[in-house]
């Protein structure tokens, strides 16, 4: 070993060492790199002056370029680092907190590990080590092992580990998880945290087994849970879809020490996962593993009841699956639930398991319906009396004074019990959510759900319309809220003015035709006497938005159960959030531009009309007649006779024409482009929306039956489904194999394969590839056959070639079809 001297000691800066003349410096400011800044000399070999980051060892560079050092070059390399094992080298981080160990672990070439065991050969306590504070910390040895697959060195590791370490040492080196921010994303967030977790992940069942056996680690401690997501191993097999690591677990490994689909994800960093308190089954539910749930639930929750031929029935525990039971992480609610995305939901489609889940909410609406409908006439009651009001209040406003309150004691009664049913809705709600994270900000996406939010507002605006009504405000006519005077208190003065107020109506649309004396001053009597200086307007005001209010929540809730139904409401609500808005927005910015445009080139100013456009002399109507013209393509009054405009001076003239072509661009832009454009765009929207109408539907309705759910035990339902095996709610249902064409009678004209089956469905390429194979293989099978029998007379020269006398096959008529083979073979392993 040659002999070297450790010039400086700086842990956060460079550290310098000499070895007979030859100067060494560790450089751990960026990635942890070895630089020499002599020549080293072994025999005849020599190492021009470089540098080895250690991420890529043994790979240096040098000024004549980068090469893998190998033989003599390697093993000076290999002697330096066995020095600096044991120097305060081996302690110094770089700048992501990665200690020299690690960076030759990440390296990851058969140089860099044999090192890396040769350091922990020389000094154990190497092991230790896990990176310093940043994105990494945490993060061991163990851990960079196990994700390079190095099972060998990693039982190597823990040998030496429980053969030097003492008991704390040991389960720290066993028990320290990943922390850093690196470990929140995807993918390394499923990963576990823990080492054991990481083994499961990767697959390495015999390390599995060994740290097992330390005592140190146990699969069902929620205690070595991962801080981050708080998952144990079987959640992690549940996460990655690992089935066969699954049953191993369940298994595989001693019965004492076996996992339990049962354990519970415990508290994480990562609270929008919601995985807190799922089991493995309802963990596979929440993050959308479709096979891993019926792998899940055939190993965990379903035994065979009897098996006749093809026939098998099935009994399934619905132990953490129905909805009825306690807490919130059942699979239905989770499937179906607030909240759940469209991978989730699509577990309510009849292609997952014989619409087994569907079936279930199936039985429940036929318990909970009579509740469902029972609200619903609540809400026609509270609509119609509330309509009541305010048609009568629009007929006679004296009608529903002081002097009569029944119908408005009535509403408030009404809206009182509604109350309390949303109030009680949202405790139960809450108290299903009781052990949740974050239970406020559910719950008001609960009731964003429900259109609670639309309803609380009717009801307020309907509670201040009966009190401004009782108060006598409705009544408040002329502005003194006093009696109101003779004329309006005259039932024939109302009608009369009703008539009145239409005539001035026609009168000013056709802006004074008539110019009889009379006339005007009918028409200027209508107005004075349609003149309401009150606040009755106001309570006409609050109770038409109450009204609307309810009755939105109301359309809402009434067609939540009925798919066909509900999309359209869906698209609506699409529309209205979605291309509307952006249609808008378009659609203002090109109307602003030929409104100013057409406004200011019109050939008018101050009080000089002319009468060629005459909605375009003043700025309001100019306005409203182009949003008529765009909106309900009702034209611009233009009168273009000659004599007019012979009237107009040259640059008059001029203008007017260039208003013209701008009126007739705004046309085709406005009435052709725009609204065909927001067509097109609706047309689009609704399409997409009625692909996905069966899945969106099908939540809705699941959505509906969670909701009737939580009040169901309250008035004596039985919330649970299924039949009562023992102390358990179980479900039974049959399976039938296919037959050779694919079909059965249970399900014809469907996929009637095996409804647990959980296999990766195959490319569609690799189906041809299959195809092509197995024709081939009949045709070498038929040709064989002929050269055994002989080739008979019926028998294609093209097919099939002899040489005469010889009785043998000539292959060339066979190598095109190996070749089509061999490039189709070549041609997908590309794609491999």
């Amino acid at each position: 070993m040659p002999e070297y001297k450790l010039l400086t000691d700086e842990r956060q800066g460079i550290v310098k060492v000499d070895s007979k003349g030859v100067k060494f410096v560790f450089d751990p400011t960026g990635q942890a790199t070895l630089k020499w800044l002599n020549t080293m000399k072994r025999g005849s070999t020599q190492l021009a002056p470089g540098e080895c980051n250690l991420y890529l060892f043994p790979f240096v560079s040098t000024k004549s370029g980068s090469f893998k050092a190998e033989d003599d070059e390697l093993d000076m390399l290999v002697d330096f680092f066995l020095y600096l094992g044991n120097t305060a080298v081996m302690t110094t981080p770089d700048s992501v907190g990665a200690f020299p160990i690690h960076a030759l672990l990440v390296a990851n070439t058969p140089e860099s590990i044999e090192l890396t065991a040769m350091l922990f050969k020389a000094n154990p306590r190497l092991m230790l080590q896990t990176h310093a504070p940043g994105p990494f910390v945490g993060e061991g040895c163990l851990h960079i092992g196990i994700v390079n697959r190095h099972e060998e060195l990693l039982c190597s590791m823990l040998d030496l580990a429980t053969a030097t370490f003492g008991k704390e040492e040991l389960r720290g080196f066993l028990c320290t998880p990943t922390v850093g921010g690196f470990f929140e994303d995807m993918p390394m967030r499923f990963y576990g945290g823990t080492v054991l977790a990481y083994a499961v992940c990767f697959d390495l069942r015999a390390f599995i087994l060994k740290l097992l056996d330390t005592g140190m680690v146990d699969l069902n401690d929620t205690r070595q849970c991962c801080p981050i997501t708080g998952m144990l191993p079987v959640h992690v097999c549940v996460a990655n879809g690992l089935r066969d690591v699954f049953d191993f677990l369940m298994e595989g490994v001693p019965r004492e020490k076996r996992a339990l689909h049962t354990v519970l994800v415990g508290e994480g960093r990562l609270v929008d996962l919601d995985l807190r308190d799922c089991n493995a089954l309802q963990a596979a539910a929440r993050l959308g593993r479709m096979r891993v749930f019926k792998h899940a639930l055939r190993k965990t929750q379903t035994s065979v009841m009897w098996k006749w031929g093809p026939v098998t029935q099935y009994l399934v525990d619905l132990s953490g699956i129905d909805s009825g039971g306690e807490g919130a992480n059942d699979v239905m609610e989770i499937v179906g639930g607030v909240g759940s995305t469209d991978t989730t939901s699509s577990f309510l489609l009849d292609s997952f398991m014989q619409a087994c889940r569907r079936r279930a909410e199936a039985w429940k609406w036929i318990k909970y319906k009579r509740l469902h409908q029972a609200y619903r006439l609540l809400d026609v009651a509270l609509i119609s009396t509330i309509l009541m009001l305010g048609f009568g209040l629009k007929a006679n406003p004296l009608a529903h004074g002081p002097d009569k309150p029944r119908l408005v004691f009535f509403i408030l009664l009404l809206i009182a019990v509604h109350a309390a049913i949303e109030t009680k809705w949202a405790l139960l709600f809450q108290a299903n959510q009781s052990n949740s994270i974050g239970i406020w900000g559910k719950t008001w996406q609960w009731l964003v759900c429900y259109k609670v939010p639309i309803r609380v507002v009717g009801y307020i605006l309907s509670v201040i319309g009966c009190v401004m009504v009782l108060s006598g405000w409705a009544a408040d006519i002329n502005g003194d809220h006093k009696a109101p005077n003779s004329l309006w208190e005259d039932p024939n003065t109302w009608a009369g003015v009703s008539s009145n107020a239409t005539a001035l109506r026609r009168a000013l649309r056709t802006r004074g035709g008539n110019d009889d004396d009379d006339d005007v001053s009918e028409i200027v009597l209508a107005a004075q006497q349609a003149t309401i200086r009150g606040v009755a307007p106001v309570v006409w005001l609050i109770i038409a938005l109450g009204a609307y209010a309810l009755s939105m929540g109301f359309v809402d809730s009434l067609l939540m159960p009925f798919e066909g139904l509900y999309v359209f409401v869906l698209s609506v609500y699409r529309v209205l959030s979605n291309d509307l808005a952006v249609f808008m927005v378009l659609f203002s910015i090109f109307i602003s531009v030929f409104y100013f445009t057409l406004y200011i080139v019109y050939p008018t100013a101050g009080a000089v009309e002319l009468p060629q456009v005459p909605a375009f002399n003043e700025l309001g109507t100019a306005i409203n007649s182009m949003m008529m013209l765009a909106l309900l393509g009702e034209p611009v009054d233009m009168d273009v006779d000659p004599i007019a405009l012979a009237q107009l001076g040259n640059w008059q003239l001029f203008n007017f024409g260039v208003f013209i072509s701008f009126y007739l661009g705004y046309v085709l832009m406005s009435l052709i482009l725009l609204l065909n454009l927001l067509i097109a765009m609706l047309s689009h929207t609704f399409s997409s929306v009625r692909e996905a109408s069966k899945l969106k539907g099908r939540r809705a309705f699941a959505q509906c039956v969670l909701r009737l759910e939580l009040a169901a035990e309250s008035v004596g339902i039985d919330p649970t489904v299924g039949e009562l095996v023992g102390d358990k709610r179980c479900v039974t249902f049959r399976d039938v194999e296919p037959n050779a064409q694919g079909e059965s009678s249970l399900q014809p004209g469907e996929d009637n394969g095996d409804i647990f089956d959980d296999k990766v469905p195959h490319p569609p390429w690799a189906d041809k590839l299959f195809h092509s194979i197995n024709d081939l293989i009949s045709r070498v099978e038929t040709l064989d056959d002929q050269v055994r029998a002989g080739a008979s007379p019926g028998t294609p020269r093209s097919s099939v070639n002899f040489d005469e006398g010889s009785g043998k096959a000539d292959r060339k008529n066979c190598l095109p079809a190996f070749n089509r083979l061999g490039k189709k073979r070549s041609s997908k392993s590309i794609l491999e």
